[in-house]
């Protein structure tokens, strides 16, 4: 989903998707360190 993003575009997206509504749930892959390092232990579930 963030491929060719810059990095600071790839952090902003998960500001973007909590803004948008925060009570939804989204499933997303990538290897991206930048928007792992976004995330907390606490936005991520391992299925």
């Amino acid at each position: 989903m963030e491929i060719a993003f810059h990095p600071d575009w790839q952090y902003q997206i998960k500001l973007e998707l909590f803004q948008l509504s925060p009570s939804n749930q989204y499933i997303l892959a990538t290897h991206s360190y930048e928007l792992c390092q976004a995330l907390t232990p606490a936005h991520v579930k391992e299925i």
